[in-house]
């Protein structure tokens, strides 16, 4: 009897690694050539194609519940810091040059996320910052004075395919993002700007108030 009952819990044990490993969702976090490029939107390279070292930006995948209508709704869950050709010349400029992300204690895991299962919808967005102001999109962005340039694909959702099932990209026709997005650069208001906007308010309010 205790040799059946021994067996039986092997063959479940068993059975259920198994679902495990065909439930982990994967999505790969690139361009392909279906994609519009990452481009510059403002200053003296508007329009242009993204070049440059590969750690100049940052881009990051952030994923979260398919219900999430902001950034902040979402997790961080894996960065590149690259993107295809270092040089002016290349058809395949501004295109990420990404990696697969998989779920269930692999890449996908991680900063509390517990990771991608296949088959279940996710909200998913891209952003792209100055990787030297910092380690995600909102710490740049608290930390930027007006000249870094950054960038968001906009929210869209999609359903990862569970291993060994092949895996869509990101970005391309008939994938989560048809195309690329735009970087540039976010205006500070000057401490000045502020202040003369608080006063402006101010004043009004006192004009309502005599009438």
């Amino acid at each position: 009897m205790k040799k059946i009952i021994v067996t039986t819990l092997a063959v479940l044990g068993l059975f259920a690694a198994t679902t495990v490993s065909y439930g982990q969702g994967e999505v790969q976090f690139q361009n392909n050539t279906a994609a519009t490029p990452i481009t510059f939107g403002a200053g003296p390279s508007a329009g242009s194609r993204v070049f440059g070292s590969a750690s100049l930006y940052t881009y990051g995948l952030y994923v979260g519940s398919s219900t999430a209508t902001t950034l902040s709704q979402l997790t961080l869950i894996d960065t590149v810091g690259s993107i295809n050709s270092a040089n002016g010349t290349s058809g395949f400029a501004g295109y990420i040059n990404g990696q697969t992300v998989s779920g269930l204690g692999n890449v996908g895991a991680a900063n509390g996320f517990a990771g991608l299962v296949g088959g279940t919808l996710y909200a998913v967005e891209v952003a792209a910052w100055p990787t030297s102001e910092g380690a995600n999109y909102a710490a740049a962005l608290a930390a930027d004075t007006g000249t870094g340039y950054f960038g968001l694909s906009g929210i869209s959702t999609t359903t990862p395919t569970a291993s060994p099932s092949p895996v869509d990209q990101l970005f391309g026709a008939g994938n989560a993002f048809p195309a690329g997005f735009t970087l540039a650069p976010i205006v500070v208001p000057e401490p000045s700007t502020i202040v003369l906007g608080g006063l402006g308010a101010a004043a009004l309010l006192a004009f309502r108030r005599r009438k």
